[in-house]
């Protein structure tokens, strides 16, 4: 049996797999944002995805978009990202306890202390990309299957009917 594959010939089903990449796009955006972890919008406008050969793929530029859906679990993570992240939310951290309890802190001991936490307890992840998936799962059935049918059907039609 020969096979040979043919990129653009599967239009419907291409521009359902389009369809389906802009509402995980979209319900990543908007689990992310409903989960208030907006600071600059870098992670929400950094998805893009492709569509090679009736193959989707999404992905971020952002280097912290796999920590902020998964978690992190590590050594302790670099200060200087946790302060500015601190300077981009504006925080202005006070002490809890002793003798200092309520005056302000600098950032770099906020962020210092910050960056200790994370490294003994870890950070959990927000799952977005799981949620969006989930949410858009229904769609992924019906549309790849009706699109990808309707194609096979025009496929046949030209290949045998007219022939």
């Amino acid at each position: 049996m020969a096979r040979s594959i043919t990129t653009g010939r599967f239009v419907r089903t291409e521009s359902a797999l389009a369809e389906i990449a802009e509402r995980i796009i979209a319900e990543m955006v908007s689990e992310i944002r409903s989960n208030r972890k907006v600071v600059t919008g870098d992670l929400a406008s950094s998805f893009n995805y492709s569509i090679d050969e009736l193959e989707l793929s999404i992905d971020s530029d952002v280097e912290y978009a796999g920590v902020q859906d998964r978690g992190y679990s590590g050594p302790m993570p670099p200060v200087g990202q946790i302060k500015r992240w601190a300077q981009l939310k504006g925080l202005r951290p006070r002490h809890l306890t002793g003798k200092k309890a309520g005056k302000f802190m600098s950032l770099d001991q906020f962020a210092f202390l910050a960056a200790r936490k994370i490294g003994r307890e870890g950070y959990p992840g927000i799952n977005y990309v799981a949620n969006a998936f989930l949410r858009v799962s229904d769609l992924i059935d019906r549309a790849i299957g009706e699109a990808y049918a309707q194609d096979i059907e025009e496929m046949l039609e030209q290949n045998i009917t007219f022939k």
